[in-house]
Parts: structure tokens; sequence; C-alpha cells
């Protein structure tokens, strides 16, 4: 069991006139992080000179964390971690110094079960708050050691950049899909992957979901359109990729490190672990798991590369060719990609940045990815029991009623049909006209079909 405890020492407000003037801040301000440093330099030698045992992680006892104004202390049982609290409060006694009681948390890292009735910490006469969580450095730690808090809370960090950027885009309606995308590239994806050089190998679903869901609202289709089309239809993979390519990044760093650099000593620690007991899950473990899945193997046992840059590109490679193969498989076994399977490839469509309009390409996508109101589609969805396949038809045909039907054969629309849609596609259709129609790449084809797909999604609905 260890304690950890988060203290913020903060005001300066009873030094000296004379010493805030020498150092020119004004009764009452709070220091710079650097002054702040000055003032500090020596407590880990306090903390020494006391005889602190801290945590033994194997070459080196680690009892204290400092970044700017922030102090954490780590200690293996509660009455060690009360002795660090006492030392503490006699050193900023010692040189004035006020530490934010309010912001200072106590955590416990425990497997589970009840804390004892009568665990108390006190930092002078005050006592501490045992908290579940804490935010250190951007990243939320839970007395438990997982990360998902971790990912909920970027989450959330990152809708709010969504909905700020959604802000500015709902007044300059020009921007096209490939800007969009590259603009919550840079603005968001940094938020969701932060730190993620240690969290990386994680799922993070909520983490996707934020990503998926910006997709799919510049795409304008439905939250229940399957994420498979919407990785398709812009080319787009998971943010998992990105974060296994930091974390690779950040392991060739690593074997570029001194030896006495902390980071490069517990890295050598977790190989130590893993070479001692090859069943032990460490950081160190999933990442050689993850290049030897890629066919990297020699890399980790050689434990260097040679040119990083073109290593970093290959794994790209091969982290996308994955992704692609398992996208492909799962269309060929879904029910819903009916359609879809045959249409699809993994790019960023042509089709996306042909339209000036974005109700006419959003017309096309619907029906690429099925966001639409076809029987075919709504019959997936009724309730209490789906309608089966060969019974979703049309009203005015009375066959089935789906997108070839829609947009080559219905009676409905056979005026807009005439208007917008070369004779060659409807006079003797096909599927193979149909997919060679919906997946041209002609301006003025695809202008055309985004014209009269839109048109008849409003008669079907009118």
């Amino acid at each position: 069991m260890y304690e950890i405890v988060k203290t913020k020492v903060k005001y300066f407000n009873e030094l000296s006139d004379d010493y805030n003037c020498m150092l020119g801040v004004r009764q009452g301000e709070s220091l710079s992080p650097f002054l702040f440093s000055m003032f500090v330099n020596d407590i880990e030698k306090t903390y020494i000179n006391s005889g602190v045992e801290g945590i033994d992680i194997g070459t080196f006892k680690l009892f204290l964390l400092l970044y700017a104004d922030d102090i954490v202390l780590l200690a293996k049982s509660a009455e060690e971690l009360q002795n660090y609290l006492d030392i503490l409060k006699t050193y900023c006694d010692e040189w004035k110094l006020k530490v934010n009681e309010s912001k200072t948390k106590v955590m416990i890292f425990r497997k589970g079960g009840r804390l004892p009735n009568n665990l108390r910490f006190k930092y002078g006469e005050h006592q501490l708050d045992i908290v579940n969580k804490f935010n250190y450095l951007g990243i939320v730690f839970t007395s438990g050691g997982s990360f998902a808090e971790a990912h909920k809370t970027l989450a959330g960090q990152a809708l709010k950049a969504i909905f700020k950027i959604n802000k500015y885009l709902y007044k300059f309606t020009f921007i096209n899909v490939k800007h969009r995308l590259e603009l919550f590239d840079k603005l968001v994806m940094p938020i969701l992957n932060y730190a993620c050089q240690v969290w990386g190998f994680a799922q993070a679903q909520c983490i996707e979901r934020k990503h998926l869901h910006f997709c799919k609202s510049i795409l304008r289709v439905k939250k229940t359109t399957q994420n498979d089309f919407v990785y398709g239809e812009l080319g787009r993979t998971s943010c998992q990729i990105n974060r296994i390519l930091n974390i690779i990044k950040y392991w060739l760093k690593i074997l570029h490190m001194g030896e006495n650099k902390y980071v490069k000593i517990i890295y050598k620690l977790m190989l130590s672990d893993i070479q001692a007991t090859n069943t032990i899950v460490n950081w160190a473990s999933l990442l050689r798991n993850v290049l030897s899945s890629l066919g990297f193997n020699e890399a980790w046992l050689s434990q260097g590369v040679g040119n990083e840059s073109i290593f970093v590109n290959l794994v790209n490679q091969r982290l996308t060719d994955q992704i692609v193969q398992n996208w492909q498989s799962r269309l060929e076994n879904s029910s819903r990609a009916l359609l879809y399977s045959q249409i699809a490839t993994f790019r960023f469509q042509p089709y996306l940045e042909t339209f000036n309009c974005t109700k006419f390409c959003n017309a096309i996508t619907r029906l690429r990815v099925s966001s639409h109101r076809l029987a075919i589609e709504t019959g997936r969805w009724q309730r209490p029991a789906s309608i089966p396949i060969t019974e979703r038809k049309c009203r005015t045909c009375g066959i089935l009623e789906d997108e070839y039907h829609f947009v080559l054969e219905c009676t409905l629309y056979k005026e807009l049909r005439e208007k917008f849609i070369p004779k060659y596609f409807w006079q003797r259709p096909n599927m193979y006209k149909f997919i060679t129609l919906i997946n041209s790449e002609k301006d003025i084809t695809i202008k055309k079909l985004g014209l009269y797909t839109c048109n008849a999604f409003k008669l079907q609905n009118g």
C-alpha cells in the first residue's frame, strides 16, 4: 500500500517586506515557478537528512516529485507519510512558505477493499482529504492504478474543444471536409492523445467515440451509422495508431538517453522484470508485443534500429495495413454492409471535395453509408422485432426498397431520374452500372447524382 500526497505551495505572503522587494514580489502575490525553485532547491536534502526511506524501485528510492509549484510526496505506509507531512510543515514554516491546504489531497494506491475508519492525515492542524483520484500534470491518477478515469477526462476536454471548433465552423460553411479533419488533427487530437506515451496501449473507447462523433458530425449522418462506414468514407484510422506511433518514438528516444536518466533506469528495470518472468505485463512487455505483431521483433531484440525515420514510416504502414484488413473483414461479415462492402474503398472519397453545396454532398454520403429512411434500413430497426429483409418493400413498387431500387428503378422518382441521371445507367439497369455510378469520379456525373439523391429523399419524406 503506497500513500501519496499532492500539495501546492502557492502563497508567500509571510515574507518580510524587504525580502519581497528584493525579489520584486508584492505582499500577497505568488512567486513564479523559477523563483519558487530558488526557495525549495534544498527541500530534497532536508528530507534525506531527516532519514526518510521512500519507495524502493530498484536502483534508487523515490519519495518526492517537484514540478513548478506542485509537490508530490510518496510513502509506503501511513506513518511514513504523516512524517513527510510534518517535515514539509517544518520546512515551510522555516522559509515562510504557505501550503494551499484546500488543494492538498492524500491518495492510497491499493487493489481494492475499504480503508481503516481511523485513518487520518494532517498538515499542521488541518485534516487532509483522502481521495480515490487526483489530477497531476493533466493526467488523472486513481487509487487502483487504472487510466480509465484519465481517458474520460481527456475525452471531456476534447469534447469542449470540438464544441469550440464547431462554433466557428458554423460561421464558415465553405470550409470543406478535408480541412475540417485537419483542424481536428491539429487542435483536438493532441488533447485526446495527451501523455499517450505512457497509457497509449489501452483501447480507450471513450476517446475513440469523440473521434467518431466529430467524423459523423462533419458527414452529417446519424449517430447509429456503422463506424466502419465512416472510417471508410473518410479514410480515417482509429486514434490508437497515433498513440502507438508516439509510444514507439518515445521508446527510440529512451534508447538514446543517458544511463543516469530516471526514465532509462525505470525502462531497464522493466526489461529485467520481463526477462525474469516472461508473463509479467508492463510497459516494456506491451511494446514488445506490439513490435512482434507488426513483424519488427528484430528491432526489439537488438534494442535499436538503423534509420529511425524510415522505421517509424514502416510501422505506420504496417499498422494501417492491419487496420484496413480488419476493416475489410468486418464489412464482409456485416449484415448492414450489403451495399457498402461492394462500393467501399478505404480512402478519403473524392466526391467529398466535389460539391460547393453541402446538402448535395450529404445526400450522397447518406445513400452510401445507409443513413437514410429507405425500407432496407428502417426495417432493421423496427420494434419489437426487425422486419425480414425480403419483406422490406417499397410502398410504390412492392419490391425490395434498397439503394439500387431507389436510384435506378423506383417509379416514384422517374422524372427526377430522367432529369439528372444519364440514360445509360437507368435504361437497362444492373448492379454493375449502379456501382459505377455511385463510385464515379466525374464531377458532372457525381453532381447530378447528388441533385437526384437530395430531391428524391425530399420526395420520399414528403
